[in-house]
């Protein structure tokens, strides 16, 4: 029996892209996990339940982890604005609601949110004690509101939230959808290039995460990048060298405004530098802080 076996965990989102791959860690490590979503990707595992509806449930937990939301990198036509804002901003208000409720808080309610929250720049290097830019973003808005209801449970629990950069791995994200390009020589830099990507491996999210529970003196804001933020097109370059392959058609600015509109727009043609100061200041060590040694990894796994 492990120290964990008996701490139980709820998440949201876990099924998804990052939340498949924390499941396996948590189980690995001993916790007793329900998770809340309509898929039910880990079969026939004692140490996993699955619901979806938190009513369903007396809320008795250790740790909560909030991951939940619609993708976000799709054309945002009005109807999917509604739907990626509601999907996070709900769920969490849900939650916060049960733990401001319950007469067992739990100890730890990490909530999901992103760099998104900094809003963009090109100079500017953001860490968690920054103040975001005022330059009125959806993506600015959807991370602040989505903060501010998990900040709402704050006077119950210790709350932290993590603020996700793009996360790089070979089974989903930004990976799974630029490979197909890239392998058949097509890749480039979209737009200027100058934007900065501010990233981290799959593999050190989830260590962050675990980190997180396992150091429950951290609150607030939690940066989940890497140090080493790069532009897009250093990025470009470095995928194109590890498939061996050119990277030459690049994707102008107005084509990925008309195809995805202001998505590309705050998304894809700007982007921010964001520092991980607070993982960094306690101790936590990346295992793939360089975009070459985290592109080889992932590269072997596709």
């Amino acid at each position: 029996m492990t120290k964990n076996q008996k701490r139980k965990i709820l998440i949201t989102g876990g099924t998804g892209f990052i939340g498949s791959k924390l499941c396996l860690k948590l189980i690995e490590l001993g916790f007793q996990l329900t998770v809340l979503s309509r898929k039910t990707n880990l079969k026939n595992r004692d140490s996993i339940s699955y619901i979806n509806d938190l009513d369903q449930i007396d809320f008795d937990f250790d740790i909560i982890i909030n991951l939940s939301g619609a993708p976000i990198s799709v054309r945002w036509s009005e109807k999917n604005q509604k739907e990626i804002y509601a999907s996070r901003i709900d769920v969490t208000r849900k939650i916060v609601e049960k733990i401001n409720q319950t007469k067992n808080p739990p100890s730890l309610f990490i909530s999901g949110s992103a760099i998104g929250y900094y809003g963009t720049s090109e100079s500017i290097v953001f860490n968690e004690k920054s103040l975001p830019t005022k330059e009125n973003l959806f993506s600015q808005k959807l991370c602040q509101d989505w903060e501010n209801e998990a900040k709402k449970a704050e006077d119950k629990t210790v709350v932290v939230r993590i603020r996700t950069g793009v996360v790089l791995g070979s089974k989903g994200g930004m990976i799974k959808k630029i490979s197909p390009i890239f392998k058949l020589g097509l890749g480039g830099k979209i737009g200027s290039g100058n934007q900065i990507l501010s990233w981290i491996h799959l593999d050190d999210a989830v260590a962050a995460i675990i980190h997180l529970i396992e150091n429950q003196k951290i609150s607030g804001a939690v940066n989940l990048t890497t140090p080493l933020a790069i532009s897009n097109a250093e990025f470009t370059q470095v995928f194109a060298a590890i498939l061996k392959k050119p990277a030459i058609f690049n994707a102008p600015a107005l084509a990925m405004k008309l195809v995805y509109g202001q998505m590309a727009q705050e998304l894809l043609l700007k982007g921010q530098k964001v520092y991980p100061r607070v993982l960094i200041d306690s101790g936590f060590s990346f295992q793939f802080a360089d975009l070459k040694t985290a592109l080889e990894n992932i590269y072997t796994k596709t």
